[in-house]
């Protein structure tokens, strides 16, 4: 199965360490082939330096993301599955009384429905889509 794994999935992964298999590690393990859209890396750097995490350690997960999983590049295929995407997440979070989505949940819908791909997240826009492999 493709997973593309998304910002909230691989924090959960890096929090996970020590206390047993990640939701990634699980999908790895199985066989599954793993997909990081680039702009992950960018949500997941900027995460970490409005945390103060030592640039030392931010760096190194980046690198783990890009060692583990294959990075798709936004290219003008995934912008335009995109754009077709960001129209149905702000209608999925509207009827779901949701604050209004971002671009980057758009690229990572758009990239996932380009690869043929479940998206693994926790991020709640994307809770109960067709695409969604949901972390508990």
């Amino acid at each position: 199965m493709r997973i593309l794994v998304d910002s909230s999935a691989w924090i959960e992964h890096f929090r996970h360490a020590g206390y047993g298999p990640s939701p990634v590690e699980v999908r790895a393990e199985r066989g599954d082939d793993l997909y990081t859209p680039s702009v992950v890396l960018a949500e997941i750097a900027r995460k970490y330096h409005r945390d103060h995490l030592s640039s030392t350690v931010a760096r190194r997960r980046l690198e783990q993301v890009t060692l583990t999983s294959s990075l798709v590049e936004l290219d003008r295929e995934v912008a335009w599955a995109a754009a077709e995407a960001d129209r149905e997440l702000r209608a999925w979070a509207r009827r779901h009384f949701l604050e209004t989505p971002g671009l980057f949940d758009a690229i990572i819908l758009g990239t996932a429905r380009r690869l043929g791909a479940k998206v693994l997240t926790g991020d709640r826009h994307f809770r109960g889509l067709a695409e969604t492999e949901w972390m508990e």
